[in-house]
């Protein structure tokens, strides 16, 4: 989860879209880099839309059996990663348009690149990878979201990632932090269709949360430090 995610993989399946391609993934204005969240939702088919939905059900349940197995988590993380990649191909057969499946790809090798993040504690990684098919919908719908890191998913992920990467599982599972973004992951899922507004909602809370937390005891000192460099430095950004 570093600049590169958000940067040069998006760059790289961007310049590789026509000029009308772009248009639709970008909006009419061209987008809002570096701006504030402006334009309008687009419709997209309720086939494809029911088929993200079908994805996301069926991998909710697959993430349950990846955290409650008792194997090798590197081998967890592996079975995790290939799922996605195969939901993914086939949501990417069934996108409607050239611009549609530009965007699967890109939302995939995005969260296939938090997988891999290894300083990121197994059961944080596979919570976070749960929210590949809500920030895909909401990709897809709000063109502004390659446009600017001000929109609120990149926010959340980048956020919570900041928190927990370096961590090793005994220091994260069962903590109150692993709970509060347990917590986040579920109430987005609750909230299909209310696109970046549910994830904005989530952010301020977690914000909200992590200005509690972060103070209550020495363990979570070393979180508060992570979480004080990347508030002087952003050096991560999907």
């Amino acid at each position: 989860m570093t600049a590169r995610i958000g940067g040069d993989t998006t760059a790289t399946v961007q310049n590789s879209m026509t000029a009308t391609e772009a248009r639709a993934t970008t909006g009419p204005s061209g987008g809002n880099a570096g701006g504030a969240v402006a334009s309008a939702p687009r419709a997209f088919s309720r086939t494809f839309a029911g088929a993200i939905a079908d994805a996301e059900a069926a991998y909710r349940m697959a993430a349950t059996q990846y955290m409650e197995a008792s194997g090798e988590q590197a081998t967890l993380i592996q079975q995790t990663a290939v799922d996605l990649r195969r939901r993914s191909a086939e949501l990417k057969k069934r996108a409607p348009t050239t611009a549609d499946k530009a965007t699967v790809e890109i939302v995939a090798l995005m969260f296939q690149a938090i997988l891999a993040e290894e300083r990121i504690p197994f059961s944080a990684r596979v919570w976070f990878a749960r929210l590949q098919m809500p920030v895909l919908r909401v990709a897809i719908a709000e063109p502004e979201f390659f446009g600017t890191l001000q929109h609120p998913a990149r926010m959340l992920i980048d956020r919570m990632g900041s928190c927990v990467m370096g961590f090793d599982a005994a220091a994260i599972t069962g903590s109150a932090l692993e709970g509060e973004i347990r917590r986040v992951v579920q109430v987005i899922e609750q909230y299909p269709e209310t696109g970046q507004r549910v994830f904005k909602l989530v952010f301020d809370e977690f914000v909200a949360f992590l200005n509690r937390y972060l103070t209550q005891s020495d363990t979570t000192q070393r979180v508060m430090s992570v979480a004080q460099q990347v508030e002087q430095k952003e050096t991560m950004a999907i």
